[in-house]
């Protein structure tokens, strides 16, 4: 099996011929999401609690995605949202209401203080920041955030890219 890297420019060139071709936005962020949580099942940690740190745009409603998908096989899952609702992406934000709804607690936070405290009681973090459009260092809240992922001891799966890297070079922003 041969993998391909796609540039940003690319993987946006694949999402928009996908949703022209008929397959909607809220699809692919659903079977990324379903994707990365079976991801976390297969992961080998005691009992899998699981902290999903999400940004306010669609790398978020992935990360709300693999959370619903987490509690639903039954594991222990809370989210943490960097950031107000009110800046959640449409699709998004509908995944951040089906996990409210499911009774998945979800903690809006701007403190790293707080995202490191909610770290040491997790068996595996999400990172459900920024995506593959992100350029430059994370600022604000989101890089308080991404500083605290950066220093978990728990291992950490990324959604898209790691927060503050790079999509097309890999570089380490910041």
């Amino acid at each position: 099996m041969t993998h391909q890297l796609l540039t940003v420019r690319q993987m946006r060139e694949v999402d928009a011929r996908t949703i022209a071709a008929g397959t909607p936005g809220y699809d692919l962020m659903t079977r990324a999401g379903a994707a990365v949580a079976d991801a976390v099942e297969a992961m080998p940690a005691p009992e899998r609690r699981t902290l999903v740190v999400c940004g306010p745009g669609n790398n978020g409603g992935d990360g709300f995605v693999v959370a619903r998908h987490l509690r639903s096989a039954g594991l222990e899952v809370r989210t943490v949202l960097v950031g107000p609702v009110s800046r959640l992406s449409s699709d998004a934000r509908t995944n951040h209401d089906v996990c409210k709804r499911m009774g998945i607690p979800v903690i809006r936070t701007t403190d790293r203080a707080a995202v490191r405290r909610l770290l040491r009681t997790a068996d595996v973090a999400v990172d459900a920041l920024l995506g593959t459009g992100a350029t430059g260092a994370p600022r604000g809240a989101i890089g308080a955030a991404v500083s605290a992922l950066n220093a978990a001891s728990c291992p950490v799966v990324a959604l898209d890219v790691p927060s503050g890297v790079g999509a097309s070079d890999g570089n380490v922003a910041g």
